[in-house]
């Protein structure tokens, strides 16, 4: 039991010494201040603690002490903001305080009501309304209201208290009697129909105005008007005639158009300035029947006419073998047959919109015997003349081969490959032999100079 008392007291001594030891340092090393690192949303906001100044945010603030303190943020067109941080000392912290943005609250009103408000270029409603999101800063409100003049006004917001805004606009109506002859002509107005001639337009504001005139079968008359406040004008309009227009199209395009048998053009045609009446119009083109008719034009503008062309004529196609070969048509060239994917054969040379008759047909080219062929083509059919010239035999090659060169090879060259073989068809018989470039000693063309 001695024992147990004995060390019980030992414990309560160690306790009492630390807690000496302890308030010993605290009076001999006192804490460290807090760093209080403080953020504003937006930024530059004068801040305040405890009622003092201590700069703009962002900024770092020395706290001594526990205690808690009292900050502001206050910043031009921002709601203040407060906040209440109690430090813990020697330790650093931060703080970011957001301000929300402040916004003018107005009553809108006008005299009449109904008039359309832009604020700083911007629609915002017709009268009466309320504003309540517009930030502190300077405005300008423009009234406009059909008969009255525009009228603007400033408005200043710099915090939150309600403003009342009002426009007394005054009339600056002006009146057009209009009439036309003939009438009944459609009346616009800046676009907007208002009704027929004879007509009077009232309650007409003051300034710039389109006015248009439109009747079917005259042309349209515009005016531009610069009316004046209260202004009474009479305007009467003598409307003219409208010009007449004649389409005249055809299938197929590019048909010759005769009006009175006088050339004016190819399809599609717009004829113009035709005056009301008949007319005889007729379209031609090579290879179709030609087609006539009696137009009439009547009191509408434009009228558009068809017509659809009868093909009389047929085509001739033409292949010769080889490629490049002229063909004449009864002595007259009419163009090369093309070459294909190789020179033996030729793609199909097409004639096409040729009268029905019997032609003379000839396939030449150089170096072969020609070809003469009559064809008879009838309208709306095609005939294909496949032409296969026969060569003529010219020696144009001789060639040594064998032990130095001692055999003599002589015809007309057929072909020749990139490496240097050939294919020659001999003199005799017509025979054709190809030979290697390597079993060639020497080659002339007896034919060159």
């Amino acid at each position: 039991m001695k024992k147990l008392l004995l060390r019980l007291l030992i414990v309560n001594l160690l306790l009492l010494a630390a807690a000496a030891a302890v308030y010993v340092a605290r009076q001999v090393w006192p804490a460290r201040p807090t760093a209080l690192a403080i953020r504003t949303d937006p930024a530059d906001a004068e801040v305040w603690c405890d009622g003092a100044a201590v700069g703009r945010a962002p900024l770092t603030l020395p706290l001594a002490g526990a205690r808690p303190r009292r900050l502001l943020a206050r910043r031009e067109g921002y709601a203040d903001a407060r906040r209440v941080f109690t430090p813990a000392p020697g330790r650093p912290a931060a703080l970011e305080i957001r301000l929300e943005p402040l916004a003018g609250l107005a009553l809108v009103h006008s005299s009449p009501t109904g008039a359309e408000v832009t604020v700083n270029g911007a629609f915002r409603g017709r009268t009466p309304f309320f504003i309540n999101d517009l930030p502190p800063g300077e405005y300008r409100l423009r009234f406009t209201l059909t008969g009255f003049s525009e009228r603007e006004m400033a408005l200043r917001v710099a915090d939150r208290v309600p403003q009342r805004v009002h426009a007394d606009l005054s009339s600056d109506a002006a009146r057009l009697r209009l009439s036309s002859e003939p009438p009944g002509a459609t009346v616009r107005l800046d676009g907007v129909a208002r009704g027929q001639t004879p007509c009077e337009l009232e309650g007409l504001p003051g300034g710039a105005r389109r006015l248009e005139l439109e009747l079917d079968g005259y042309q349209p008359h515009r005016a531009d008007l610069e009316l004046q406040p209260r202004e009474v004008r009479p305007i009467h309009v003598r409307l003219a005639p409208t010009p007449h227009r004649l389409n005249v199209i055809s299938l197929p395009a590019g048909g010759r158009v005769y009006l009175n048998d006088e050339f004016r053009g190819e399809t599609p045609l717009a004829l113009t300035n035709l005056f009301a009446g008949e007319y005889r119009l007729r379209v031609e083109r090579p290879g179709y029947a030609p087609l006539a008719r009696t137009v009439t034009l009547g009191a509408r503008g434009e009228a558009t006419e068809e017509f659809r062309l009868a093909k009389n004529s047929g085509k001739l196609v033409v292949v010769s073998e080889p490629a490049g070969a002229d063909v004449l048509l009864d002595d007259a060239a009419r163009g090369v047959t093309p070459t294909g994917e190789t020179a033996r054969v030729s793609d199909p040379l097409e004639l096409d919109l040729l009268p029905a008759g019997t032609y003379r047909v000839q396939v030449r080219k150089s170096g072969y015997l020609p070809r003469t062929t009559n064809v008879e083509l009838r309208a709306n059919a095609v005939v294909t003349l496949h032409e296969r010239l026969t060569r003529r035999f010219v020696v144009d090659t001789r060639v040594w081969i064998g032990p130095n060169g001692a055999l003599l090879r002589e015809g007309m060259l057929v072909s020749e490959t990139p490496a240097g073989d050939i294919e020659l068809q001999l003199q005799a018989g017509g025979t054709i032999q190809r030979i290697r470039r390597s079993e060639i000693v020497r080659r002339e063309n007896p034919r060159a100079p």
